[in-house]
């Protein structure tokens, strides 16, 4: 999975990870809701002008 952000703030990067980790424990089957993470991440970033772009098995979600 990789998980592609294109801004150059530490604050924002930590909260990149942090969605990262959750869909990475999702794969691995952790009862997560992974839908809410990527609405979360798709508001909380959008809001900042980010683009991000989610990859899941060759099938890329730009957000």
């Amino acid at each position: 999975m990789l998980v592609e952000m294109h801004t150059n703030t530490r604050p924002l990067n930590i909260g990149a990870e942090l969605i990262k980790g959750s869909l990475v424990r999702a794969q691995e089957g952790e009862q997560i809701k992974p839908v809410n993470i990527l609405f979360t991440g798709f508001f909380v970033f959008s809001r900042l002008g980010l683009i991000i772009q989610f990859d899941f098995n060759n099938k890329s979600y730009l957000l």
